[in-house]
């Protein structure tokens, strides 16, 4: 599989090296993807937002050094990395409310189109 550098854009320094799809990885992954949306899709609303809370605990567990990561990788201020992760927690919060929402309570879209 072949490799990507990845370098600061401040300093031009390389800061790693990860390996980088090629078409048969990513046709792998798709495939292994489509093999689990079966259990995914049986998967309670509950479970869901269990995953999607547990993710949320990690970024706020790691968000300092996600940001670092962040700020070495594409070069934007400290203080413009923390804001990005922070506002990636109210937009999981949002979503997890939204989700938890009765369907019947949410507006359809109405087709002037649509047939009776």
């Amino acid at each position: 599989m072949p490799s990507l550098a990845i370098h600061s854009p401040a300093t031009g320094q390389l800061i790693t090296t990860v390996a980088a799809d090629d078409a048969p990885s990513v046709a792998g992954k798709y495939l292994k993807s489509r093999a689990a949306q079966a259990s995914w899709a049986a998967t309670s609303l509950a479970e869901r937002l269990d995953h999607i809370a547990k993710f949320r605990a990690g970024v706020v567990r790691d968000l300092e050094s996600l940001a670092r990561t962040l700020t070495s990788e594409v070069g934007k201020p400290i203080g413009q990395s923390r804001n990005e992760l922070n506002g990636l927690l109210g937009r999981i919060d949002f979503f997890m409310q939204e989700a938890q929402a009765p369907a019947s309570l949410l507006p359809l879209f109405q087709c002037p189109q649509a047939r009776p």
